[in-house]
């Protein structure tokens, strides 16, 4: 069975207090998001670690905690995403949405961001 899948890159800031490790806050400023549509469980079950900070996915007004699917937000680092792709691709998948998804993740240099991760949502 499959799951209508939007995956958001986002780039994590967190602010902490002078001479602390305590974040007074943190935020994920949405870089780029990719309808994927119909996607395998298995790529949804790349994504395991639930948010802790702040983004707006549906609505610039309203933070968003879940999906439509009544799920909280979990994200991955880019790298386990690229890796599930180039796996899928070198199976021999033919999905036309797995290579431009692929090319986007590739063109980011990690090193240039705060925090890249890469954010599922069901929809």
């Amino acid at each position: 069975m499959g799951y209508e899948s939007r995956v958001f890159v986002v780039n994590v800031m967190r602010h902490k207090k002078p001479q602390s490790d305590e974040v007074i806050w943190s935020f994920g400023q949405v870089l780029a998001g990719v309808n994927m549509s119909c996607m395998e469980a298995s790529f949804s079950a790349l994504f395991k670690t639930p948010i802790d900070f702040e983004t707006f996915l549906d609505d610039p007004d309203v933070p968003t905690e879940k999906d439509k699917y009544g799920d909280n937000i979990k994200g991955t680092k880019v790298q386990e995403v690229i890796t599930y792709l180039e796996n899928k691709i070198e199976e021999g998948e033919q999905y036309r949405r797995l290579k431009p998804l692929l090319g986007l993740l590739k063109g980011y240099n990690e090193s240039e961001w705060d925090e890249l991760l890469v954010l599922h949502y069901g929809y």
